[in-house]
């Protein structure tokens, strides 16, 4: 169940960082930055900060590469006059939920307290939209 809640946020969180990028106007390569840093970078400083190896997205390669197929997709449809910013908070309210609760729960594996589990969930589901969010010069929707 919880490799489920973790695909689910890695789609969210990579959707939310496309549609980001998208609303700059980046071609492929910001877009899969910008997606790729949305959906790892919190899994990743958690997976640092717990020392726990291999990171989650090395380990689950194949999230890598989901993410890359749906930049790669959502470069390939034209840009619609309809703004972006209204969907925008959609998949950044699910990947941080369930970005969160898989941070808690892989801290809590590791032998936390709860505080430290609960900080653990807050880091994996916000770091990758705010690092996100100032790479495209924006204020941290947190």
């Amino acid at each position: 169940m919880l490799q489920l809640i973790e695909f689910g946020a890695v789609v969210s969180s990579g959707i939310f960082g496309i549609l980001l990028a998208r609303k700059h106007r980046l071609d492929f390569i910001g877009v899969f930055t910008v997606a790729f840093i949305t959906a790892f970078a919190g899994g990743t400083l958690r997976d640092l900060f717990l020392d726990r190896h291999p990171l989650f997205w090395i380990a689950n390669d194949h999230y890598a590469v989901i993410v890359f197929l749906l930049a790669l997709v959502s470069t390939l449809i034209p840009s619609r006059a309809t703004p972006i910013e209204g969907w925008l908070q959609l998949p950044d309210a699910i990947g941080l939920g369930l970005f969160a609760i898989v941070g808690a729960n892989h801290a809590l594996e590791a032998g936390t307290s709860l505080f430290i589990a609960s900080l653990m969930g807050v880091v994996t589901g916000t770091a990758g939209g705010a690092i996100s969010d100032v790479i495209c010069n924006e204020v941290p929707r947190l």
